[in-house]
This record gives C-alpha cells, structure tokens and sequence, in this order.
C-alpha cells in the first residue's frame, strides 16, 4: 500500500507549454450593450430664484465688470523685413492717416469709434466724434456722427 500525501503537499505536474496569444481562437465578442437614450437637459426659466434663495444678477449686470481692451489706432502701414531692420532711434514710419484724420477706437479688437487726439493733463486722450454702426464699421458710410 502507498503512503497517504501530507495535505500540504501536492503532487508534481509536468509544466504546461506556453502558448502565444496570436495562436489561441478570438475569444467570441459578447453583443454590445444598448447604448442609452440622450435626453433633453433641462434648465432652470432664466428669471427664476437659485434654490440658494439669492436673487440671480441680470445678464448684463454680470458682464459690465469685465475688463476690455480699447485700442486707439493713429494709422497703419506695412513694411518689408530689412525696412524693419533699419529702424533706428530717430527713424520716422509713415502711416496712412493725414495729420488731423480720425482715429479708430477700438475694444476688444472690434471698430466701435473714431475720435480726434486731444491732450488731457499732459496725456493724451481721444474725444469720440463717431460711433460706428453694430461696431463692425469699416469706413463705407455705416458711421454715425455724434454733435
């Protein structure tokens, strides 16, 4: 009669080669799920209460502390790259604009205006005598003058 194996103890097996996963079957692809319904979102009426129980700020009242950029805009010109080169101290670029000529205004990179240069306190600054149309003007006649 053989000995009775500890219980610990397992019996040998001769190792199992190893296969390459190329050479095994696809596994089978299991059907896709149902994929869910989009739904409609859903939003509070604009002039409705938060459920904070505070008053919501009106649309405009939330934008008037963003700042903007305002540009003034005394004239353009284009120039080739040694022109460029050159400047130096003392060199003088001629713009497009006459003297006297109306500046463009412009915020936030949009034609609003077009003023004269003043001087206010040592600083320059610009009187508004326009203000364009929709603020996309583009000088054909969609300006309107301010008196």
């Amino acid at each position: 009669m053989s000995e009775p194996m500890a219980p610990d103890h397992q019996p040998e097996t001769a190792p199992q080669p190893v296969e390459d996963a190329a050479s095994q079957p696809a596994p089978e692809k299991e059907p896709a799920a149902a994929k869910p319904e989009p739904r409609k979102a859903q939003f509070e009426p604009l002039g409705a209460v938060p459920a904070s129980g505070k008053p919501a700020l009106n649309s405009m009242e939330m934008l008037l502390d963003v700042p903007m950029g305002v540009t003034v805009e005394l004239g353009r010109t284009t120039m080739a790259v040694q022109e460029v080169l050159d400047l130096q101290a003392g060199s003088v670029i001629e713009l497009d604009h006459l003297a006297g000529e109306a500046v463009d205004i412009f915020v936030n990179n949009h034609l609003l205006a077009r003023g004269e240069v003043v001087v206010v306190d040592d600083r320059f600054g610009v009187r508004i005598t326009q203000i364009i149309a929709g603020g996309k003007g583009n000088g054909n006649g969609n300006a309107k003058g301010l008196h």
